[in-house]
């Protein structure tokens, strides 16, 4: 379990009592989770922040409490409430995706990924009014629709797949269509935007050479009109935002895993007709990185995609030819959903994770940068850590000193994906521990020193094969 530690509640405090509110980080931990996973942030009628996702918590004895959440904020961030979606048809959940109803609720789309699917209505308090079955549609992404927004689309899969579903505020189905599109006909819609002519437009993954990905537009009844499928990247290629913009054409953005496992970035640019304009990836690109994400500009007519940068998580500005504005690095881990990213009047909000795992809400100005954070203790300056060789094949030496009061030190390992895959224990006076990577991937790793007292900056480390 995470300890809390007192003197992180009293910086949080100090710094929201000394900063302007122009810009900043809140995190939550409500449930006093070993980890969160958020997935999408909404504005709402009254100015606060609704974010969802799911959390974990680890009793000890190998059991593994897994329930999906809804948290709603202030327009501070200061949190309000913060609601499970615990369902007494499943013994646990992920809530991916959510809308804000007419009368200031919220209708969550939960799923047990052993089976079984909820539509959970919520009023703006966050009291449930109703609880309907899903109907066996794993949804991904949710939008209000432009019939006087009284509808909502539903993108996910059904009866394996891809699936757009449309239904009142009333969880009320008004259609459901499916579509095969390649190979066994599986896949997910990821993505769903409501058009200019009413139609939709969506993307996510089908199968096909491994899995590919697709872009598929439809009529206001969900008829297919026209589908592209992008095959050959890789054995797993997946699309996770797509976005019209005010010209009526496509972006859509998500990732490409290459046949030694390393992930990939692109930005592929669409005619409203299905026309390629062009298609930016790391191997094309010096500049783009892939995105879960992404918001539109109108006044500056560019895009601005929530995903990473070499380094880690990150705002990418663009113009509409795919050139580069600017990056703005962030810290922590960004949101999962195609909807993690919000546009505001003078900057963006965005969810995702810190270090520890916690629930983070990020408020920047409208270059994507912050100026104060309530995390100003995560690091102490008394560890000297580093790796050698960096890069290494297959393993490295990681190397540090410890303040002498510090309990328990671990050295943590993770993923490009923000997922911790080892932890190392450390010996009293210990200098060094040793990684082995021969059975891992190609690519970027990061890692870090947690103790019950201190934690550590994160470094990050390199495996070439």
């Amino acid at each position: 379990m995470k300890l809390r530690i007192l003197k992180f509640t009293f910086c949080f405090l100090f710094f929201n009592l000394l900063w302007a509110q122009d810009t900043w980080i809140q995190t939550y931990d409500p449930f006093y989770a070993d980890t969160y996973v958020t997935e999408d942030v909404l504005i709402c009628q009254d100015g606060g922040y609704v974010i969802n996702g799911y959390y974990d918590i680890d009793d000890g004895m190998g059991y593994e409490v897994h329930w999906g959440f809804l948290l709603k904020t202030d327009n501070d961030g200061n949190l309000v409430w913060a609601k499970k979606d615990t369902v007494n048809f499943m013994s646990e959940s992920e809530s991916d995706a959510f809308v804000e109803t007419d009368d200031g609720g919220f209708i969550s789309a939960v799923s047990n990924m052993w089976g079984g699917t909820a539509l959970i209505k919520r009023d703006s308090e966050g009291n449930r009014e109703w609880v309907v079955d899903g109907e066996d549609l794993y949804v991904d992404s949710m939008v209000k629709t432009n019939d006087n927004n009284t509808n909502i689309i539903l993108g996910g899969r059904y009866n394996t797949f891809p699936t757009l579903r449309k239904i009142t505020q009333e969880g009320e189905i008004l259609w459901t269509q499916d579509y095969y599109l390649s190979g066994s006909g599986s896949g997910k819609v990821i993505s769903v935007v409501q058009t200019t002519d009413n139609g939709f437009a969506s993307t996510g993954y089908t199968s096909g050479n491994g899995i590919d990905f697709f872009v598929l537009r439809t009529n206001v009844d969900g008829d297919s009109l026209w589908c592209i499928i992008y095959d050959g990247f890789g054995q797993y290629d997946e699309a996770r935002s797509i976005l019209e913009n005010c010209e009526g054409d496509f972006f859509i953005s998500g990732y490409l895993e290459s046949d030694n496992r390393a992930y990939y970035g692109f930005l592929l640019k669409l005619t409203n007709q299905g026309e390629q304009i062009y298609i930016l990836t790391d191997n094309n690109s010096n500049s783009y990185y892939g995105c879960n994400s992404m918001v539109e500009i109108l006044s500056d007519n560019k895009i601005v995609c929530y995903g990473r940068d070499i380094d880690g998580p990150a705002l990418n500005s663009y113009n509409y030819n795919g050139d580069s504005l600017w990056v703005s690095s962030l810290s922590g881990w960004g949101g999962a959903g195609d909807r993690c990213l919000q546009v505001l009047d003078e900057g963006f909000i965005l969810c995702g994770r810190n270090w520890q795992y916690d629930i983070s809400l990020t408020k920047t100005d409208i270059n994507g940068q912050v100026t104060t954070t309530d995390e100003c203790l995560i690091h102490n300056l008394d560890y000297k850590l580093s790796n050698y060789p960096n890069p290494f094949n297959p393993s490295t030496s990681i190397q540090f000193t410890l303040p002498d009061d510090v309990e328990n030190p671990v050295v943590e390992i993770f993923n490009i994906k923000g997922q911790r895959i080892e932890k190392l224990p450390i010996a009293n006076k210990q200098l060094s521990v040793e990684w082995s990577a021969d059975k891992k991937a190609t690519g970027l790793y990061f890692y870090r020193i947690n103790s019950e007292n201190y934690i550590s900056e994160t470094k990050k480390m390199t495996l070439i094969k």
